[in-house]
């Protein structure tokens, strides 16, 4: 039970309490208050300024980290539809070449001289039209070699193993451009790429658009992850041929200039 004593100390407590809110909330509105309230404001400006300059900082700094992290995971997602319209492309282009391919049909190889075994073919028309010189050669969609000659029923392709043979190619995902050349052992490379790019294992090598009337986009094979530098500032990449080389009984012909 509170006192009397104690219970008048309370009130007297509130009361002032009181007194001094509408005492403070009355000169809150007077000019001279006002204006040093301005003034201790502008005073203590200056120790807030690194404050300030901290927080917007450290406001800033989260803004970005979260601007690129959405910029990231925009171009992974970019990254991602075009290797998924990489493929199509690429699967629709080898449909095509089989589609033609098959609309003409494959003819036998009845001669390939061991002495010149990765150089060339030959190849028995059966009484066909044959294809026109610089005409591309193809097996299981992937490009042997191009047409040398035709004489008598009989259809030359130089293989893209041999020594001379030369074709301009584009790396299907990095989009730079090159040579695929023959050593005449068995191998091919692609050689004058750019010596700012590296090209990674596994990365497709198709004919270019304008290479000698040869269709875009046919397959010559895939880097095998193995390069060789000829000089400083060259590097050449092996190019597993897509097309069984080492075993071929039969070939088909794109006509020359076909899209």
């Amino acid at each position: 039970m509170i006192s009397g004593d104690r219970r008048r100390e309370m009130t007297c407590a509130l009361s002032l309490a009181a007194a001094g809110l509408v005492l403070l909330f009355s000169l809150i509105r007077t000019p001279e208050l006002k204006f040093a309230m301005a003034w201790t404001a502008r005073m203590l400006a200056p120790a807030e300024w690194p404050a300030r300059m901290i927080s917007r900082g450290f406001r800033a700094g989260f803004e970005w980290a979260a601007d690129r992290q959405e910029l990231l995971a925009a171009i992974e997602d970019l990254k991602a539809r075009e290797r998924r319209l990489s493929a199509d492309l690429a699967l629709s282009k080898e449909l095509d070449v089989r589609q033609a391919v098959s609309d003409r049909g494959e003819f036998v190889i009845d001669f390939r001289d061991p002495q010149a075994w990765w150089d060339e073919v030959r190849l028995d028309m059966a009484g066909q039209p044959s294809p026109q010189k610089g005409s591309p050669a193809v097996k299981d969609a992937g490009l042997v070699g191009l047409v040398t000659d035709s004489a008598q029923g009989r259809t030359w392709v130089r293989l893209i193993t041999s020594a001379d043979s030369y074709v301009p190619v584009v790396a299907e995902e990095a989009r730079d451009v090159g040579v695929a050349v023959g050593d005449g052992n068995g191998r091919v490379w692609l050689r004058y790429v750019a010596p700012s790019v590296t090209l990674q294992k596994g990365e497709r090598i198709v004919t270019s658009i304008g290479a000698g009337g040869l269709m875009p986009g046919v397959l010559v094979g895939v880097l095998t992850g193995n390069v060789e530098r000829p000089s400083p500032d060259l590097i050449d990449y092996e190019i597993a041929p897509a097309a069984p080389l080492s075993r071929l009984q039969s070939l088909g012909f794109l006509e020359k200039g076909q899209k």
